[in-house]
């Protein structure tokens, strides 16, 4: 018994893994594998290059999905990403954007609430607030670091 698993750890197999195995490496569906791997140019079957063919004539979705007999999901399946996959260590330009708007729009509603609190205040103490406002308790000494700390440069 012992010799059988030994010759099938000594196996001598050139074939690539297969898809369930890429996913499973590198923890995300198959599905996902097989569109990242078309999206690189290495992966490539009877399937995906019919649906290549047909979408770079410029057909439909809908006509393929006639030509093909697949769904609207399975074609778009088929077809390389044409944004940024999801997940991935470097973001995209507009998803750095987006990051940036979404932490300018907590630091405005951050503002806003504290300065809903500073109108119960004596004017003098308002004043040390706003001057102190960017939360590391730091004086600010210009209008041009009031202006490069609201543009968070």
């Amino acid at each position: 018994m012992a010799d059988a698993f030994g010759s099938y750890d000594d196996r001598e197999d050139t074939a690539p893994p297969g898809l369930n195995a890429v996913a499973a490496e590198f923890g995300i569906t198959a599905l996902k594998a097989r569109k990242l791997l078309i999206t690189a140019g290495v992966y490539s079957t009877a399937l995906s290059r019919q649906i290549k063919e047909l979408h770079s004539k410029k057909m439909k979705i809908e006509q393929i999905m006639s030509a093909t007999g697949l769904s609207r999901a399975s074609i778009h399946s088929y077809l390389p990403y044409t944004k940024i996959p999801y997940k991935l260590d470097e973001l995209s330009a507009n998803a750095e954007r987006i990051r940036l708007y979404r932490e300018r729009k907590k630091k405005c509603v951050e503002f806003r609430a504290k300065l809903s609190t500073l109108t119960r205040q004596p004017a003098k103490e308002q004043e040390e607030e706003l001057w102190s406002i960017d939360g590391k308790e730091r004086k600010i000494k210009s209008l041009k670091e009031i202006v490069e700390m609201m543009n968070w440069n």
